[in-house]
């Protein structure tokens, strides 16, 4: 492979890497109602779209947000959950 071939084939990898994302976006936009139905606030609909594996951006485009609010927003949920894991849990009373 030649050095002019070399930044030509990273800038297809870029596009086709672009274009998979989109592709993902509009398959997404068209079920997103049915996916997020019931979810009303912003904190469920990131959960619900977390747990299918899509990037920050992704969520973003779906939700018309930012991607830094999602990662702000995954940050937060995650930290109450370890914090929710680290409190004692009250003991069961055993009864004879």
């Amino acid at each position: 492979m030649s050095k002019k071939e070399d930044p030509l084939l990273k800038k297809l990898d870029l596009l086709a890497e672009k274009l998979n994302i989109l592709t993902t976006v509009i398959l997404l936009k068209e079920h997103t109602k049915k996916i997020l139905e019931g979810k009303n606030t912003q904190k469920e609909q990131i959960q619900t779209l977390r747990k299918w594996k899509l990037p920050n951006e992704i969520i973003a485009l779906i939700i018309d947000t930012t991607p830094d609010v999602i990662g702000v927003r995954a940050s937060e949920m995650k930290v109450k959950k370890t914090r929710k894991e680290k409190q004692p849990k009250p003991e069961q009373k055993v009864t004879t």
